[in-house]
C-alpha cells in the first residue's frame, strides 16, 4: 500500500487503479492511510480539468476569431465595396434622369437603363456573397485571389485614383452610340450569368455547384466576358491612355482567374469535363 502511493513515484491514473485495487482488509485495518492519496489524487484531478477548460477556451476563442477574420475578409468586405459602387451608380442614375428630363436623347436613356440594370448585378452579388453556403473546395494561394480581385476593381481604382492621361482618339458620335449599345449589352449579360448562377458567385476560385445553363451555355465564363465588354464600351466612348492600359492590364489578369478557376474544377469536380466538351469556349464564342 505504502509502495504504490509513495512519494518516490509519480502519481498516475495506473497507481490510483492499483491503489484502490487493494484487499478490502487492508483498507480496514488502516482507514487512515489513503487520506493523503485521495486528497492528491482530487488535487491532480482538479487541476487537470481547470487546465483542460482554459486549453478548450483559447481554442475556442482562437477558431471563433479565424472564422471572423474569414468571413469579414471574404465576404463582408467585398459585400461592402460592391455596395459602394452600387449607391455610386444610384447617384448617376439621378444624375442622367435630370438631364432626360431636361434634354432627353436615347443616350441619355440607355445610360439609365445601364446603371439600373447594373444596380441590379450587383444587388445580386451583394446577397450571394453574403449568404452562399461554405465553398467545398478553394484555391488558398494568395496570389490567385490576388488577381481575381485585381481583375475586379483595378478599373474602379483606376477612375477613381489616377489621373486619365492623355486623350488618344475623338470618337464620333456613331461610335459613342455603338459604344453605348456594347455596355448595356454588357450588362444584361452580367444581369443574366449573376441571376443563373445564384449563390455560388464568389470572387476567389472556388467550387460549390455546377452551373451549366443560360449564358453558361454560350461561354464557360461570360461574367469575365460580360466585364470585358462594359469595359470596351467604356474605352470606346473615352479613350483615355490610362483606362487603356488599364483594361489592357485586365484582360491579362483575366486570362489567369479563368485558368485558375479551371484548373480547380476539374480537379474537384468529376461533371466539369464534360460541362467543357459541350461548351468549349472559356471567354469568347468561337475564339477561345
Amino acid at each position: 500500500m505504502t509502495s504504490v502511493m509513495s512519494d518516490e513515484e509519480p502519481l498516475t491514473w495506473a497507481s490510483f487503479t492499483s491503489a484502490s485495487t487493494v484487499d478490502h482488509a487492508c483498507v480496514a485495518a488502516t482507514p487512515g492511510a489513503l487520506t493523503p492519496a485521495w486528497s492528491a489524487v482530487a488535487r491532480h484531478s482538479s487541476s487537470s480539468s481547470t487546465q483542460n477548460r482554459q486549453r478548450h477556451r483559447v481554442v475556442l476563442s482562437r477558431c471563433q476569431l479565424r472564422t471572423t477574420w474569414r468571413w469579414t475578409v471574404s465576404r463582408l468586405l467585398p459585400a461592402a465595396s460592391l455596395m459602394i459602387l452600387m449607391v455610386k451608380q444610384l447617384t448617376a442614375l439621378l444624375a442622367d434622369g435630370r438631364t432626360a428630363f431636361g434634354h432627353p436623347s436615347w443616350l441619355v436613356v440607355a445610360g439609365c437603363a445601364r446603371a439600373v440594370l447594373y444596380a441590379m448585378f450587383l444587388s445580386i452579388l451583394v446577397v450571394a456573397l453574403l449568404v452562399h453556403d461554405q465553398a467545398l473546395h478553394r484555391d488558398g494561394r494568395v496570389l490567385i485571389r490576388g488577381t481575381a480581385v485585381a481583375a475586379s476593381f483595378l478599373l474602379v481604382i483606376l477612375g477613381e485614383l489616377a489621373p486619365a492621361g492623355p486623350l488618344l482618339l475623338r470618337v464620333p458620335a456613331l461610335i459613342a452610340g455603338a459604344a453605348a449599345v456594347v455596355t448595356l449589352g454588357g450588362v444584361l449579360l452580367a444581369l443574366a450569368a449573376a441571376f443563373e448562377l445564384g449563390t455560388n458567385f464568389s470572387f476567389g476560385p472556388q467550387s460549390r455547384e455546377l452551373v451549366v445553363n443560360g449564358p453558361y451555355q454560350l461561354v464557360r465564363h461570360p461574367m469575365y466576358l460580360a466585364e470585358l465588354l462594359m469595359s470596351a464600351g467604356v474605352v470606346m466612348v473615352a479613350m483615355r491612355l490610362t483606362l487603356v492600359i488599364g483594361v489592357c492590364v485586365v484582360i491579362v489578369l483575366q486570362v489567369v482567374r479563368i485558368s485558375s478557376e479551371e484548373q480547380l474544377l476539374v480537379r474537384t469536380m468529376p461533371t466539369y469535363g464534360t460541362y467543357v466538351k459541350a461548351t468549349r469556349c472559356r471567354l469568347i464564342p468561337s475564339v477561345w
